[in-house]
């Protein structure tokens, strides 16, 4: 599990787990590099689907707003094996999460057999202040089509 934030979370892992000072562990060094690696550089699929728009997604840059706007924070996302339904990604943004905005909260699977948006909601504050209903929540349906065919190598 691949973990990114600039909520509260490292708040709560600290009191709830015990840091060390030292190298990063070997298995936990190659997931970090190859969830950068599938966010640098996404990754093909062979269904169109708007789910796949999350792994061109700049969190790099998502997160550095969050630094540099002074008051702002709150995002959360967490990568991890879904075992066998795939890689999974759950995340809470509250400027609006990408691709289903203006709901804050989604998970969405980026495997290529499951891949899609499974939920998108708001966070809870936000219906139980009535703000939801102000809101454009025009009924979409996303559908999927053939991906173009890809060319060959060359021999």
């Amino acid at each position: 599990m691949v973990l990114r934030f600039t909520d509260g979370t490292y708040d709560e892992l600290k009191g709830k787990l015990t840091l060390q000072k030292g190298a990063a562990d070997s298995h936990a060094q190659d997931l970090w590099e190859s969830n950068r690696k599938l966010f640098r550089k996404g990754r093909i699929y062979s269904d169109s689907n708007v789910g796949g728009g999350f792994v061109k997604y700049n969190v790099d840059l998502r997160l550095l707003v969050d630094l540099a706007w002074a008051g702002q924070g709150g995002f959360f996302q967490a990568c991890f094996d879904g075992k066998e339904y795939g890689d999974l990604l759950f995340a809470i943004d509250p400027l609006g999460a990408p691709f289903v905005t203006p709901e804050e909260v989604v998970l969405a699977a980026l495997g290529n057999s499951n891949l899609g948006i499974w939920v998108a909601e708001h966070l809870k504050g936000h219906y139980a202040a009535g703000n939801a209903s102000d809101e454009d929540h025009t009924s979409r349906t996303w559908t999927t089509s053939p991906s173009p065919p890809r060319p060959r190598p060359a021999p």
